[in-house]
Formats: C-alpha cells, sequence, structure tokens
C-alpha cells in the first residue's frame, strides 16, 4: 500500500504544478471596447494577433485584429500596447461621402464629404450641391431658369462616439449662390420684352441634431434637422427657416 502512494506521488505532483500553471498562467488581451480575453498568445502579427482561449489550449487558433486590442498583459507580467481605448467601438471608418437624398424633393443634388477627429467625437462635413428650378412668375413678368449652388460647412459633436446608433448635435452654415434670367415688360405702352440676368446669394445659420446607423463599419443611413435663420440677399432678411437631411453615407 505504502509503495503504491510512493509510486503515484510524482505523477500527482506533476498534475499539481500543471493544473496551477492553467490557472495562473494566462495572457490576457484587453479589447477596445473595454472586454477582456483570457488566452496563449501564439503570435503577434502586423495586423493580427492569433491565440487560443486559456479556458481551451488544446482548441483551435483564433485570429482577431490589432487595432480591436488596447493592449496584451502576457503571463510573465509584461505588456504589449496598441493604443488607448477609443470611442470609436465598432471599428467605423473616419471618413464619409453622404448623398443627401431629401435634396431630391427641392430639385438639388447635393454630397458632402465629412472627415472625423480626436477619437472620432468631433467632425468637419462641407456639402456641395446644384438644383435647379424651372419657372417662377407673377403679374409683373416672370424668371426663367434658376439654377442654385449650394454649400457651407458643418460642425458637429458625437458624445458617444461612433458606435450603430449614433446621436450628433452641432452648428451648420450656409450659403448658395441663385443665377436667373428676369423677363418683364418695360411700362410705356408699347409694352416690350426686357430680359436682364440677375444673381444673388442666400446666408444661413442653424443648429442641427442628428442620428446616423451603421448597418456596418462603411454604410449608413441617417437624418438631421436643423433650426435657425436665413438671408437671402434682396429677398428676405433674417427669417427663421428649417433645413432637413435625409443621407446615405459610405465610409472609409
Amino acid at each position: 500500500m505504502n509503495f503504491k502512494i510512493k509510486k503515484s506521488l510524482p505523477a500527482l505532483l506533476i498534475t499539481f504544478f500543471l493544473s496551477t500553471g492553467y490557472v495562473f498562467g494566462q495572457d490576457v488581451i484587453h479589447l477596445s471596447t473595454g472586454e477582456t480575453i483570457e488566452a496563449k498568445i501564439s503570435e503577434v502579427g502586423v495586423t493580427e494577433v492569433a491565440f487560443k482561449k486559456h479556458s481551451n489550449p488544446t482548441g483551435p487558433i483564433y485570429r482577431i485584429e490589432k487595432k480591436k486590442i488596447s493592449k496584451i498583459v502576457y503571463q510573465n507580467g509584461e505588456e504589449d500596447v496598441f493604443g488607448k481605448i477609443t470611442r470609436n467601438q465598432e471599428g467605423i471608418k473616419d471618413n464619409a461621402i453622404s448623398f443627401n437624398y431629401a435634396a431630391l424633393i427641392t430639385n438639388r443634388i447635393e454630397l458632402s464629404y465629412q472627415r472625423f477627429f480626436k477619437e472620432d467625437k468631433f467632425g468637419l462635413k462641407i456639402p456641395i450641391g446644384i438644383g435647379y428650378q424651372n419657372y417662377q412668375g407673377n403679374s409683373y413678368g416672370y424668371w426663367l431658369g434658376y439654377p442654385r449652388y449650394t454649400s457651407g460647412i458643418d460642425l458637429n459633436y458625437y458624445p458617444m462616439g461612433q458606435r450603430k446608433v449614433t446621436y450628433y448635435t452641432g452648428i451648420s452654415m450656409k450659403i448658395a449662390l441663385h443665377k436667373w434670367t428676369a423677363h418683364y415688360y418695360s411700362g410705356a405702352y408699347p409694352y416690350q420684352s426686357i430680359y436682364q440676368n440677375e444673381e444673388a446669394f442666400t446666408f444661413g445659420a442653424y443648429v442641427t441634431n442628428g442620428i446616423s446607423v451603421h448597418w456596418t463599419d462603411r454604410f449608413a443611413i441617417g437624418g438631421q434637422i436643423g433650426l435657425g435663420i436665413r438671408d437671402q440677399e434682396g429677398f428676405h432678411v433674417a427669417e427663421p427657416h428649417v433645413v432637413g437631411e435625409l443621407n446615405a453615407t459610405i465610409r472609409f
């Protein structure tokens, strides 16, 4: 009986030390979302990290992009830091081109470019559009052609960063150039038709609120509404005005 105990003692000690190493000898992957993965790192590549789950050391090898990792703490206490945790928790891209399909209602085509800064909590957006109104008139005459060229700048703030559903607020400044050919009649009889090329600028300033829904890290839809004032040169001065957008967005 004693012989059997002595013979099995080395095997028990080996099992004990192996199990102790299994419990305490793990690497810890810290993700940018704040989550952690207990693992055994097998490779740290240029763009990916390969590992096995600590709970299944003989199982399959998993891979994760380094951009989704903030740091790795190895079992010996050493660390690899890949970057601080950001508010972009979905890996959403930092540039965006949007098509404002709501502008079609007012006979305009509008595209915009937006760049994100400061952990993707701030955005600088520049819209460019062109529109055309075919005819306007009253008892004194009418206007032929009404092209409109629009642009401006939006400064947006994303308090929760970039997520699947993202809320933002900001300020928007817009400018538009209107060109047309005015047709009217002379005041003396016999009346004569007079055509004159004219143009005017419109300026507006708005406080905006909007929401974007990211279906993937590269595609989103959303909308915004802005309340403010508009000054149309020669026609209206500082009148209340509302603007809106419905956007389909490509992120890259």
